[in-house]
């Protein structure tokens, strides 16, 4: 049996203490909601926060060599639509060395990670939640 790890994907370096920690809450939530659903995934934010807190690093320059590591064996990448994702530097390059390796890069709204459905081993939204789309 071969095991898939999915990528999730979102900014966390901010200014602003209370913007990380709403950072780090909307990751957890949904890498919480994906676990439920039967998917490996790999947060790189909830899997480093207590380090990070100890006194590594935040920023994506420490940390871009280990996430590289992940990625390389990642099956594919949710890239989580907070506010800021489009300027991350962490998340673009994710994207980028993603897209090298040829996996797929999906986008999901942090609205939507309530409804989430399990189908062929990908979370998609539930039926309800697709006809307000």
């Amino acid at each position: 049996m071969r095991l898939e790890i999915v990528y999730l994907a979102c900014p966390l370096t901010h200014d602003d203490p209370a913007v990380r920690q709403a950072r780090l809450d909307a990751a957890n939530r949904t890498a919480t909601q994906l676990t439920q659903l039967g998917v490996i995934v790999y947060s790189p934010i909830s899997h480093t926060a207590g380090m990070c807190r100890l006194g590594l690093a935040i920023d994506w320059e420490f940390w871009a060599r280990f996430q590289a590591a992940f990625l390389a064996v990642s099956r594919s990448m949710i890239v989580l639509k907070m506010p800021g994702w489009e300027n991350s530097d962490g998340v673009a390059d994710e994207i980028r060395i993603m897209r090298e390796f040829g996996r797929p890069v999906e986008y999901l709204d942090p609205e939507v990670t309530a409804t989430l459905e399990l189908t062929s081993g990908r979370p998609r939204k539930s039926a309800e939640n697709a006809k307000k789309d």
